[in-house]
């Protein structure tokens, strides 16, 4: 089978379609659309169990990437840092 084709309809994968994981010979292929989704949901648990014991940790992380609920950044080295952050945190609390 070529790649990309769907093993049941023997057509394309559109671009930007909103699949999560695709049917692969071997089992489900993990798209990375599934990877950043799961990623943030960690990012979102580990957070709620930052802001319940340490609440101004939370806000000065927070405060890196968004300041409102508009107004974010889209830079990936300060996104990055806000995580690594994020993760210091949430080691130093365990």
């Amino acid at each position: 089978m070529e790649p990309g084709l769907l093993p049941h309809k023997g057509a394309l994968l559109p671009a930007g379609d909103a699949h999560i994981v695709y049917p692969g010979p071997d089992g489900p292929w993990i798209s990375m659309r599934y990877e950043a989704q799961r990623g943030g949901a960690e990012d979102y648990e580990l957070f709620s169990q930052i802001l319940l014991k340490n609440p101004a940790a939370a806000d000065s992380i927070l405060s890196m990437a968004c300041t409102d609920f508009r107004t974010y950044t889209a830079d990936p080295s300060l996104l990055a840092q806000a995580r690594h952050r994020l993760l210091e945190e949430a080691d130093r609390l365990s």
